[in-house]
């Protein structure tokens, strides 16, 4: 692929930065995508809110970055982003935000400069927030903080990425502009590489992995309550959230052989914890967009018990990568019991789900389809 170099500013979500990415352990996945892209002519300058230090963090991970050096309030650096993007004097070829957050800069750019703008959308946060259902004038403004970043995008964004058919349909019905911007692309790429089968790590007998966060939208309990008569089974939780002492009790309260860790794992340690298990299970309210943790399971080629709820039900085959469940703790005992007393059930839908991300989530197939979309949005 040969084409001249092109510069793309890609605007972060509100308030992250490049130290944010580093110390949740996404940041080494997160630069993949754009690596690749700079590799064919596509060089990335990370617009973030950090402050001295993303200068430093990338500086050692060899990447572009322009961050509140000017050590200004959050909000008021936000505000002025795109005029003093224009005081620095830099010249790019096209604006790409990273979420449906805080994307006011990047369409005043858009507007400014007339150049081509696209949107990623990792989920879409309206409907998370119509379906948390809370009652407080501070979810109430963050709701509308939301819903005009959405009214920005669906009015100005050249191009809209959403990672589900079903988040394609959300928006359309609502922003009858997006008939002809929005597509379907997977932001949760896995990487197929490290996310892999591994026959000599051998799997631990009746084994099932939950990992997600210990709030009510993960549902931990349901998770528990699920499992807690399942007999002979070694159970791992990996996650964090303000239920982890409420999941400590359950276990301890009904004597289950469950290991509960209170933080999330480094995403280099997760792929080895996953291949020790035999079925991966997903007890979520709602996703946006397909849930990661669901999609490296199935990298590493485990079957996967998974609520038949929005944003979980495009991202498998039911009875062929695993088991859709209704929400509650007899469907998913079921689901689990089924897999856990039939080796070969078990064995057949986790080689499929492999297939399935190598096919459709696999970092190749994202890229192919980005850069594509980059070539079409800057060409004359």
């Amino acid at each position: 692929m040969n084409m001249k170099r092109k510069r793309l500013l890609l605007f972060f979500t509100y308030g992250v930065s490049l130290k944010t990415w580093k110390e949740s352990g996404t940041l080494e996945r997160d630069l993949v995508l754009y690596k690749k892209l700079q590799e064919e002519g596509v060089d990335t300058l990370f617009i973030t809110y950090g402050r001295k230090q993303d200068l430093e963090i990338a500086k050692e991970v060899d990447v572009n970055v322009f961050c509140n050096t000017f050590y200004l309030p959050r909000f008021i650096y936000f505000l002025f982003l795109p005029f003093l993007i224009f005081v620095k004097r830099i010249k790019f070829d096209l604006i790409k935000s990273h979420q449906f957050i805080g994307t006011l800069p990047a369409v005043i750019m858009h507007w400014l400069s007339k150049k081509k703008y696209y949107a990623r959308g990792g989920y879409v946060p309206t409907y998370f927030f119509k379906s948390e259902k809370y009652n407080s004038i501070k979810h109430f403004f963050r709701y509308v903080m939301t819903l005009f970043d959405e009214i920005l995008i669906a009015k100005y964004a050249d191009k809209i990425l959403v990672p589900s058919d079903e988040e394609k349909r959300y928006l359309q019905e609502r922003h009858k502009r997006t008939k002809d911007s929005i597509f379907v692309l997977q932001p949760n790429w896995i990487d197929t590489n490290i996310f892999v089968t591994n026959p000599e790590i051998k799997k631990k007998n009746r084994s099932i992995i939950f990992i997600g966060r210990y709030e009510d939208q993960k549902n931990p309990i349901l998770f528990l309550e699920s499992i807690k008569d399942i007999p002979d089974i070694s159970v791992t939780m990996v996650g964090a959230g303000s239920l982890y002492g409420d999941v400590v009790s359950f276990v301890k309260e009904n004597g289950l052989n469950v290991k509960v860790h209170e933080d999330r794992i480094e995403n280099s340690k997760l792929p080895k914890m996953l291949q020790e298990h035999q079925v991966y299970v997903l007890t979520t309210s709602f996703e946006g967009g397909s849930p990661k943790t669901l999609l490296e399971a199935m990298s590493c080629g485990l079957p996967v018990v998974a609520s038949d709820t929005f944003g979980t039900r495009e991202a498998f085959e039911n009875e062929e990568h695993g088991l859709k469940c209704e929400l509650n703790s007899t469907a998913f005992k079921k689901a689990i019991t089924t897999l856990l007393n039939n080796e070969e059930i078990c064995d057949k839908f986790g080689m499929q789900a492999r297939k399935h991300i190598e096919s459709h989530y696999s970092l190749d197939t994202v890229f192919t389809t980005e850069y594509s979309l980059i070539n079409h949005l800057t060409s004359p």
